[in-house]
């Protein structure tokens, strides 16, 4: 008789450890299925080294792969301390993206303190056949490199301006006085 039960104990034992196997997977798949939005978001920076008062491109991208358009799309990112946002902003709106549409979002951040620094993930919240999502881009690093020196403003943009301005404008006037005196005294 014992043995009659610790069959039967074995057996709904395993039962249940099947039917524990077969909802785990079809859970795992759904929660596959539910990652798998069909929207990508990509962040991107124009650099990775750069110098305290240098700016930096950052330009996330949102991809939908999918045949119906997402709505209600809204872009949400962050800068870290050492940055400030000298040109556009760090949140954006769009009513509707297309089905196969990608949009870039553009912003420059200006770099204000030294050392190795991380942009966090940009956020996407958005609405696809009625239900809501939210998608993360990646993270991205930047070193950030003290500037010891910094030339005067106008000097990167026409150095040779600079060199005639500096140089050989003086050595020029020079020239010239030289040769205006020397025909009032002869």
């Amino acid at each position: 008789m014992r043995e009659i039960t610790n069959t039967k104990k074995l057996a709904l034992l395993i039962g249940m450890l099947l039917f524990g196997a077969i909802l785990s997977a079809h859970t795992t798949s759904a929660l596959q299925l539910q990652q798998n939005t069909g929207v990508n978001i990509e962040k991107i920076i124009s650099e990775e080294i750069i110098a305290t008062g240098d700016r930096l491109n950052v330009t996330v991208t949102i991809s939908n792969e999918n045949s119906l358009p997402i709505r209600n799309v809204e872009l949400i990112d962050t800068v870290p301390d050492a940055f400030l946002v000298v040109s556009g902003s760090l949140i954006e709106f769009w009513t509707v993206i297309d089905e196969f549409e990608s949009i870039n979002h553009t912003y420059i951040i200006e770099a204000r303190n030294s050392g190795n620094h991380t942009l966090e993930a940009a956020e996407v919240r958005f609405e696809l056949d009625g239900e809501s999502f939210t998608e993360r881009s990646n993270t991205l690093e930047v070193s950030i490199e003290t500037k010891l020196w910094t030339p005067p403003q106008g000097s990167i943009e026409n150095p040779s301006a600079i060199f005639l301005g500096v140089y050989i404008l003086p050595v020029v006037g020079l020239i010239v006085g030289i040769v205006i005196i020397a025909r009032k005294k002869s």
